[in-house]
């Protein structure tokens, strides 16, 4: 028959066993959330830099076409100009 200190270290050993492959587990489970918080933020990431390219294309339009606008309007004053003469 075991004596009380050897069921005593059998269940200490037992026990961190357990504790280590629990926290094997653990960090198993946090890297892989990490891998797809990373693999998420890398989406978002290129989504804002799409978007903040169509903005810039977006502003290059707009920059032309109130030029076009600007010089549609001194056209017309040149126009107005001429017709009161």
């Amino acid at each position: 028959m075991a004596d009380l200190s050897t069921l005593a270290r059998a269940a200490k050993r037992v026990t961190m066993d357990d504790i280590y492959v629990s926290l094997d587990a653990l960090k198993d489970q946090q890297a892989e959330e990490s891998r797809r918080t990373n693999q998420r933020i890398d989406n978002v990431s290129q989504r804002v830099d799409n978007l903040g390219t169509r903005i810039d294309s977006l502003g290059t339009r707009m920059d032309t076409m109130m030029q076009m606008l600007f010089d549609i309007s001194k056209q017309l004053i040149e126009l107005s100009k001429q017709k009161n003469q």
